[in-house]
Parts: C-alpha cells; structure tokens; sequence
C-alpha cells in the first residue's frame, strides 16, 4: 500500500509542553529578587530607592520601574518609622531584568526597651549595663542614703522598667555621704591641696572605671559622660574631660567626659 501506516508519535505534545515549562519557569524567575544583569546590558530595569517610602510608595516607585513589589515581613528598626520601607533587595541603583521582584522588608519602629536595674553597681558597670541595652549615660546625680557606700548607684532616672527608646540617656543617682568630710569605710583619704580643693587628674587616655577610681581617691567624681566616635583611639577610653587636668576644683566636684564609642 502506499499510504503511511506509521504509528503516530508524541513529539508535538512534547514539544508543546517543554514550551510551557520552560515559559512557567523564566516567568518564576522574573518574580525572585536580586536577578542583577550583567554591566552595561541592554534591556535592565533600574531598582529604585524604596527605603524610608510607605508600601504604596514603594510599589509605585517599583511600577514605574517595572518591577513587582514583594513584602517580605518586617523587622524592628530604630531608624525607621513603623510601616515605612526598612531594607530592600536589591539594592538602589542595580540593574535587573525587567518583571523581577523588588522584595521589601517594612520596620516595626525601634524595639521596646526597660530602663535596667542599676541600683548597687558601680558607674562603670552601669554604664556597660546601659549600653548593652541599647542605652546612655546621662548626668551623675547625688542623693545620701544611710547605709550605702558612697559611689555605689542607688538608682536612675527614668527608674528601672521605664520605657524607653534606644538611644536614649539614663541619668545616674550615685550615693553621696551625708559628711563629705568623712572618707568612706576602706576608701583611702582624699589628698587635698589649699584651700580644701584638689586638682582635677588627667583621666584622658584611659578607660572609665580606672578614671572613676582615680577621681574617687581625690574625693572628686564622675559627672556627665557623652560619647564620641574617633576610630583613632580604642573603644571604650575617654578621649576630653572637663574641668581639664591641674585645673583646683571643691572637693566633691564632678568631672564631665566623653568616651568613645566607635561602633
């Protein structure tokens, strides 16, 4: 016979759903965030700078770019305000393929913090306390209370378990003898010069709890700590006082200085 008797086969099938595997993929691909194209290659979509908009913002500003926007949950930021953009992927400026997805991650405003318990530690143990938590040092205040040694915290305020914000500054209140005349028990003598003054030491240079120790054995005390960032000296030393060094001060007097704090 003439005709063709072969058995029909399936490689128009195959090749139809090869076709549509093959487009159901490149479209998922289009869809995964940080799909950068090569330098200089035509066709790229530039992502936008969506940190700090809103969620409508941040997908119009992807429209326009011909991405899709993407949530991708949110996070705590102390820089941004709750709801707003807090990261993106990819970042600003990259080029992608046109389609792909700009994933957003939205901030929940800064984390919740208490104000720590600092009542029986010492300045220096409080201050690490407070910056572990995300926290400052604010001014050093007085109070005599009977049957604390003197230096030792007795409190704060904001008072331990008060809301606050990271970043904030917590002001110290230390123990203070009713008779400053008296030296404290195992505490050696303030040196005194004329007049009943001492002479502000130099604690530049060297970390705060040796300078609190340095200044408590001249019967003076630590004031108000500020930080500073000076990638040159180490973490954690002060770099200016006030009064400066050799400068006749009350005895009681506070010294004010600035620590850094490169990180």
């Amino acid at each position: 016979m003439s005709g063709d008797l072969s058995p029909p086969t399936n490689t128009g099938l195959v090749v139809v759903v090869a076709a549509l595997a093959a487009a159901a993929t490149v479209a998922a691909l289009q869809l995964i965030p940080g799909r950068v194209t090569a330098a200089g290659s035509g066709g790229g979509a530039k992502v936008p700078e969506v940190v700090g908009m809103s969620v409508d913002q941040a997908r119009l500003a992807a429209e326009n770019a011909g991405l899709i926007l993407q949530e991708m949950g949110a996070v705590h930021d102390p820089l941004v305000a709750e709801g707003k953009v807090a990261k993106q992927v990819p970042l600003a400026g990259q080029q992608v393929q046109p389609g792909s997805g700009l994933a957003v991650t939205l901030s929940r405003g800064p984390e919740a913090i208490s104000v720590p318990e600092l009542a029986g530690l010492e300045i220096p143990q409080a201050v690490e306390r407070l910056i572990t938590a995300g926290l400052r040092a604010g001014a050093t205040r007085e109070a005599a209370k009977e049957g604390i040694p003197d230096g030792q915290l007795i409190g704060s305020v904001p008072a331990a378990g008060t809301p606050a914000r990271a970043g904030d500054r917590i002001d110290l209140v230390v123990a203070a003898r009713p008779d400053a005349s008296a030296p404290a028990p195992g505490r050696r003598p303030a040196v005194k010069a004329a007049g009943g003054s001492v002479t502000v030491p130099k604690i530049t240079g060297i970390r705060l709890r040796w300078a609190t120790g340095r200044l408590s054995a001249l019967g003076l005390t630590v004031g108000r700590v500020t930080y500073s960032s000076d990638e040159d000296h180490m973490e954690g030393y002060i770099l200016r006082q006030s009064p400066p060094p050799g400068t006749p001060v009350p005895r009681g007097s506070a010294v004010d200085v600035t620590v850094n704090q490169t990180n």
